[in-house]
């Protein structure tokens, strides 16, 4: 991107498009027929000099048109100088509406992330699985839909379950998270969080989350929570003070259906809603940086009859038994998958 690192100490008022603008504002200009981003502040957009107010008008995609009004001072010069220095950001190639920005600057695809199965382990092929985790050398799991939901705290290795809760209807149980101790469990469009000791399954509190619930994970510090769309929510735990929004893009655009959550290595994994395929996020910017393709897993690695998940009327039929749950095991650097309604859980290796 073109450096911008001129300021302006007088001016008066500006407009983007009809709206306005403080000093500092964050200009973002989408150029071109490809989604490059110019963004920088008014402050920098131009020399400072004496008794010189511009206004800024829409910059358009394909022409590069600047709309240049409420000038105090008209001084030809500054004038020629201001609209070098656009254009120079557009760009030239004005048939395409290319921008120059370096290949280092624009938004790239994300990276394949190469992995091995290594072990298939089972999994209770009524859970409805929405949320996976991995404490203490034992599997957590939350299941869901109305009347059958649950939260249950299982042995990977035989499937035998050590504490199982059931969750009573009217509750569409979500995404579960632990966090010091604390397991966290969304439900879908109930507005309710259940807060649980880890341990031993006992009920805590119950917390209000404002929207609908679809994955939770967490780093060292705060809970991250999904609804369906591109957003992430990033959230104080104990009380789920909302601390700030990541909305998530590729090259391509926001990235929405983002599900079942993990946070691994400073990065969050998503697995994407009917779609067969785990994105990996940075948390700060929200760029998707990799993809990890695991269409055909299941059918691929398993000896299990699969004929249930498609019969005719059957609960994989009508709701979906598609791509869903993640956990990480950080200690021995496997990753856990599975899906809703899935004969087993595969553990997975990443390759580097």
């Amino acid at each position: 991107m073109r450096s911008f690192s001129k300021n302006l100490d007088r001016w008066s008022s500006a407009r983007i498009c009809g709206t306005g603008l403080a000093p500092d504002s964050k200009l973002m200009i989408q150029v071109g027929w490809r989604k490059h981003f110019l963004s920088f502040s008014l402050n920098e957009a131009t020399r400072s000099m004496d008794g010189i107010s511009p206004g800024i008008g829409c910059v358009k995609s394909q022409t590069c048109l600047v709309d240049f009004l409420y000038f105090r001072v008209m001084r030809f010069s500054v004038l020629l100088l201001f609209l070098s220095l656009m254009f120079a950001a557009c760009g030239g190639d004005t048939e395409r509406g290319e921008s120059v920005l370096s290949e280092t600057e624009r938004i790239q695809e994300p990276a394949p992330i190469a992995y091995s199965v290594v072990n298939a382990y089972p999994h209770d092929t009524a859970a409805f699985t929405q949320g996976l985790e991995l404490y203490d050398g034992k599997l957590y799991e939350s299941t869901g839909l109305v009347g059958r939901s649950s939260v249950r705290k299982t042995d990977l290795t035989s499937g035998r379950h050590y504490i199982l809760k059931t969750i009573d209807e009217p509750y569409f149980a979500e995404g579960l998270t632990i966090f010091r101790d604390t397991a966290y469990q969304l439900t879908w469009q109930n507005k309710a969080v259940f807060v649980y000791d880890a341990r031993t399954l006992k009920p805590i509190k119950t917390l209000n989350w404002s929207g609908e619930g679809w994955g939770i994970a967490h780093d060292s510090s705060q809970l991250y929570i999904s609804d369906g769309t591109d957003k992430i929510y990033v959230v104080r735990p104990g009380d789920l003070k909302l601390l700030r929004v990541i909305s998530v893009y590729d090259q391509s655009g926001p990235v929405n259906n983002l599900n079942e959550l993990e946070f691994i290595d400073g990065q969050l994994y998503a697995n994407r809603w009917q779609y067969d395929v785990i994105v990996r996020i940075d948390p700060a910017t929200g760029r998707v940086s990799g993809r990890m393709d695991l269409s055909g897993l299941l059918a691929r690695n398993s000896r299990e009859s699969l004929t249930y998940l498609t019969t005719p009327g059957s609960s994989a039929e009508q709701h979906g038994a598609v791509l869903n749950g993640i956990a990480w095991d950080a200690a021995r650097r496997r990753l856990l998958v599975t899906g809703k309604l899935w004969p087993h859980i595969f553990e997975l290796k990443i390759e580097p």
